[in-house]
């Protein structure tokens, strides 16, 4: 019962976010193109004209330009670190607690 009710729940609520443009309840304010957008777009052109040509020197730029891109980039980063390291991580409890039954059984 509960699972039905979870699913119609998703379910309406998509509907609601697909319909919300069509119905007015999006603001005008939400139709603007942010400054980060068309400040990002303009990267190439910035680059090309400050002759940049390696991958390091084109991030290097770009973070000096927009500082929350580091950010951005380390969590990523972190995240993909955390991807392939846990499923390593999640087997040392089984490893550790065969390691103690193996001392404790001697």
């Amino acid at each position: 019962m509960l699972y039905r009710l979870f699913n119609l729940t998703t379910l309406l609520f998509a509907v609601l976010v697909a319909l919300a443009p069509c119905t007015g309840l999006a603001s005008e304010k939400a139709k603007e193109i942010p400054t980060f957008v068309t400040e990002v777009s303009q990267f190439p052109v910035l680059e090309k004209a400050e002759g940049l040509s390696t991958i390091s020197d084109k991030l290097l730029f770009r973070m000096k330009q927009q500082p929350f891109l580091l950010v951005a980039s380390i969590i990523f980063l972190l995240a993909i670190l955390h991807t392939f390291l846990r499923s390593r991580s999640q087997n040392l409890p089984t490893k550790f607690s065969m390691i103690t039954m193996r001392k404790s059984a001697k």
